[in-house]
């Protein structure tokens, strides 16, 4: 099991198996609800998937081998996907490559935010309508050993804060590639796994080998 996801309207959530498959289930339930093949002729040797809910719980995400997103309806999963986007570089029609390793949607559902795994380009941000790239999240470190390994929108969808692997946060307007702030220093110089913000109060909380906790 490589990731978890809850619909924020009801019990299911969804869990990704590396390169297998992704599971639909039931919290009032023990029995697997549905599953869903992630491996076809077109990205058999991909790297491994991700998925995540919209903000209303209606429609699910899926992205697979660092190059395709699939939309599917929640309530209507085994039809299969309603739309695929194969994500492009606007600017030079080429694919964006790099290992996938965050996707979410924006908490206003207008945008999905897709984390690249380099250290140069750290995220996508696409719209959520029709898939364009609606830019880049771009690094001005010069030190190409940072890597990003989290990233998550503020609870009003104005800002992308990407957690690092020395401990220290940056941060991002969707609209601008470059950092507005480019370190927030951490209490812990241990790699940041996981950021993700309290909904309701101004509280954001990492993990890395500790849990640490921003106000």
């Amino acid at each position: 099991m490589t990731q978890l996801a809850l619909s924020p309207l009801n019990d299911t959530f969804l869990s990704v198996a590396p390169q297998e498959s992704l599971c639909l289930w039931d919290l009032r339930t023990a029995h697997l609800q549905g599953r869903l093949n992630l491996i076809n002729s077109s990205d058999r040797n991909e790297a491994q998937a991700l998925a995540a809910f919209d903000p209303q719980g209606l429609i699910f995400a899926v992205a697979t081998g660092s190059k395709y997103l699939r939309l599917y309806d929640a309530r209507n999963w085994d039809r299969g996907a309603f739309t695929t986007f194969e994500i492009l570089n606007s600017d030079s029609n080429s694919l964006h490559t790099g290992h996938w390793n965050a996707l979410q949607f924006s908490p206003d559902g207008k945008e999905i935010l897709i984390g690249t795994g380099l250290d140069t380009t750290v995220g996508i941000v696409l719209d959520s309508f029709d898939g364009n790239v609606k830019g880049t999240l771009e690094s001005s470190d010069c030190n190409s050993n940072v890597l990003f390994n989290c990233l998550t929108y503020t609870p009003d969808s104005k800002f992308i804060i990407g957690g690092r692997n020395d401990g220290q946060l940056s941060v991002w307007q969707p609209s601008n590639s470059k950092p507005i702030v480019e370190t927030i220093e951490g209490i812990s110089k241990d790699p940041i796994k996981s950021l993700a913000f309290n909904p309701n109060f101004a509280m954001l909380a990492t993990v890395g080998d500790g849990t640490v906790f921003y106000i």
